[in-house]
């Protein structure tokens, strides 16, 4: 038994490791070959994926987020076929979406926890080594700098040993949540500690406007939330849509509001602007007018408006869905989303609440960054699956016990 969880261990490090490797990874003369060979070592994972489920019969992929993944991932061939796109950036967003859903639904399906305990380790280590060198190198390990044609813009990104500062908000929630998904020991309860402490570190050193407002959300629901009577009456699909509306005309009319404006410039030390956000979104608008159903086609990030002489991406996931596939893509993509709400909604399950809020804060950060061949936001949509095959405590069990005892009576 020591040993096939030994062997365990070892294969979700080696899946981890090679779908979350830490960007700096790419700038170390040693390792940078390394990682540019990854994506056919994912392949190989993916295959390895298929063999593992094929196993069980492919029963772990009987739900509804694999169908949701799957008309997504059509939908996206769509708009590859009708604009002759480039097929290796579906093919590899392909492999990554498939081989993080079926190697977390195979490891669910298992129901020992050992996944979710592995993946907060993993993060909160990876997280924890990213805090330290922050503060001991706060350039970073690298940068990414883009000057426009004339020169006289230029765009900074600090990478540091795990991402750039805009994509350090999403490891930062999936360590917290997947430590509060743990079950109640000792060590659980320390790591909870400790996750909360790197990730919001890891967010005032980056001063990420979205990574702190969501780190803030996500902290409030778990110190006092999610232990209390007040969790089923404030946490559901109601509630968080009206939330996030609510957020999304914030950040659109912030300017507006004289409060909200003297905290973003004065506090958080940002334009008002969102650093140039609202007229890139002003310019997504006018692009997405021109061709609302399918779209500009599919390449890298949306890298396609020019702002100050720079290419950009939309910054904000759904402008980004429909300048690359217009309706045709976000249908696709929203039936994904609710295959992935769906199957994390269940009032009867604590960890449900836990992983709406994750979800919820991702889609925070969303709103200004765009994010959507990521293997955070994966892993992420797949581990709504946690309510489906959730490990069941001792009062389950003898739950289950009394129903059997009386079943047999009857």
């Amino acid at each position: 038994m020591r040993k096939n969880r030994f062997l365990e261990i070892i294969g979700l490090f080696f899946f981890m490791l090679v779908f979350f490797t830490p960007r700096s990874f790419e700038f170390l003369p040693v390792v940078s070959s390394v990682y540019y060979k990854l994506f056919p070592v994912q392949c190989v994972v993916l295959l390895f994926a298929v063999i593992l489920s094929a196993t069980c019969s492919f029963k772990n992929l009987k739900n509804i987020v694999t169908l949701g993944a799957f008309i997504y991932l059509l939908s996206g061939l769509i708009i590859v076929v009708f604009h002759g796109g480039d097929y290796k950036i579906f093919i590899r967003s392909a492999v990554h979406l498939t081989a993080v859903l079926m190697i977390v639904s195979y490891e669910l399906r298992k129901k020992d926890n050992c996944l979710i305990e592995f993946a907060a380790w993993f993060f909160n280590i990876l997280l924890a080594v990213n805090l330290v060198l922050l503060v001991l190198k706060p350039e970073g390990i690298s940068s990414l700098l883009t000057f426009s044609e004339d020169m006289a813009f230029k765009q900074l990104d600090r990478v540091s040993f795990l991402e750039v500062d805009n994509r350090l908000s999403l490891p930062v929630i999936i360590a917290i949540s997947s430590s509060f998904m743990m079950p109640d020991k000792r060590i659980s309860k320390v790591l909870r500690v400790v996750s909360l402490v790197i990730g919001g570190a890891t967010n005032i050193l980056t001063m990420s406007g979205t990574g702190i407002g969501s780190f803030f959300v996500l902290l409030c629901y778990v110190v006092f939330i999610h232990n209390s009577k007040l969790r089923d009456k404030l946490i559901n699909m109601k509630t968080l849509l009206v939330a996030y509306f609510g957020c999304t005309m914030l950040i659109v009319y912030a300017g507006m509001i004289p409060p909200l404006r003297n905290i973003i410039q004065n506090v958080l030390h940002k334009d008002i602007t969102f650093s140039g956000r609202t007229f890139i979104w002003e310019m997504c608008i006018k692009m997405i007018a021109r061709h609302p159903v399918a779209g500009y086609g599919n390449f890298d990030s949306g890298w396609i408006i020019k702002w100050n002489g720079i290419m950009r991406n939309a910054h904000n996931l759904f402008f980004d869905i429909l300048i690359q596939g217009g309706i045709i893509l976000l249908a696709g993509y929203l039936v994904f989303l609710l295959t992935v709400f769906f199957a994390a909604s269940d009032k009867e399950n604590k960890k449900s609440r836990l992983i709406l809020v994750m979800l919820f804060c991702l889609f925070v950060v969303m709103l200004c960054e765009s994010f959507l061949d990521n293997n955070y936001i994966f892993l992420a949509y797949s581990l709504a699956l946690v309510i489906k095959y959730k490990y069941p405590d001792k009062k389950d069990i003898f739950k289950l016990l009394k129903k059997r005892f009386k079943t047999k009576a009857r």
